[in-house]
């Protein structure tokens, strides 16, 4: 009688990499997607302008950049600024 084979052990999770944006983390203006950028509530032309000047930018030197995306509201700036970085 042979010995019973070991059991196969499960394959670990595979670990996600840290998101470039969450709700109440921190924003890398300069690897945030678009998804990332709609789950933080910027509306979809918000978060097309933001990519855009980010584009065309190359990338942000500082979030004090931010004021310069057109059609951000004043709060949405502001919130944006406290919690993102470069």
């Amino acid at each position: 009688m042979s010995a019973p084979e070991p059991p196969v052990p499960a394959e670990p999770a595979p670990t996600p990499p840290p998101p470039a944006a969450s709700s109440g983390g921190t924003i890398d203006l300069n690897s945030v997607t678009f998804e990332q950028l709609r789950a933080e509530n910027l509306s979809v032309t918000q978060a097309t302008r933001l990519l855009a000047h980010r584009e065309r930018l190359g990338r942000f030197g500082s979030v004090d950049e931010l004021d310069e995306v057109v059609g951000l509201p004043q709060d949405l700036l502001e919130d944006l600024k406290r919690r993102s970085s470069v």
